[in-house]
């Protein structure tokens, strides 16, 4: 069973608490893709037989896939598996590769590991993540209606905020541009979920999202709605 813990185009997280665990059959392997949200939280790794994540998001630059498994599957790939994807070959084969692996990018993934350990760890980023998100939703919940996530509470993701100007749409392009002049970027949602999108992975400080929320509280203000006769 292959699950998407954290799914960043509508914004929902898939925790310990709000999944039905229990509903899953003992002999089912579960695969986990952590690739936005690992190194935020702890993980029950008891729940998974397979986690994998892209680096480039939370722990590393752009070139290595962190993949995280069980022996006991070892050995029983399928036969038409590509020997690339074959981890019992790669197991068994120390200090030879079937390519030559992102040496660079691995090197560097290692190194903000150890900077993150050295930086409070996953306790740090854990709190710093619960933070971040708590001061982006507490502002959309009070703002009146003026930007609304539709996200059910118990599913929001902690890493990726979505929301809406609906009772004016045409303002979120405004908003994304008036963000660019104070280096507020990328924040155009999904072609599939339009609206705005914000992304808060490891390398965002709080005074990142302490600067995004100032400002969306003076866009507000700025632009307030007119109420329909």
């Amino acid at each position: 069973m292959h699950v998407c813990i954290n799914e960043t185009v509508h914004g929902f997280e898939i925790t310990e608490d709000n999944f039905p665990w229990h509903l899953i059959p003992k002999d089912v392997a579960i695969v986990g893709d952590m690739s936005s949200n690992i190194a935020t939280r702890k993980i029950n790794w008891n729940r998974f037989s397979v986690v994998y994540a892209g680096a480039q998001k939370n722990m590393g630059p752009t070139g290595v896939t962190i993949i995280i498994a069980k022996k006991s599957l070892f050995g029983k790939a399928a036969p038409d598996t590509p020997i690339m994807c074959d981890w019992k070959a790669f197991e068994d084969s120390p200090g030879s590769y079937y390519n030559t692996p992102p040496v660079w990018a691995i090197y560097v993934t290692a190194l903000n590991c150890s900077y993150m350990n050295q930086n409070g760890g996953l306790v740090k980023y854990d709190k710093d993540a619960e933070c971040k998100s708590r001061m982006l939703y507490d502002l959309i919940d009070g703002s009146n209606g003026y930007y609304v996530n539709k996200t059910a509470k118990n599913f929001r993701s902690r890493i990726n905020v979505n929301f809406r100007i609906p009772h004016n749409p045409q303002l979120e392009e405004l908003m994304i541009q008036e963000a660019e002049k104070i280096k507020i970027i990328n924040i155009k949602g999904h072609y599939t979920n339009p609206g705005i999108r914000i992304s808060m992975y490891n390398a965002m400080p709080i005074q990142g999202v302490e600067c995004l929320c100032n400002f969306l509280r003076m866009f507000q203000i700025d632009h307030p709605i007119q109420a329909k006769m």
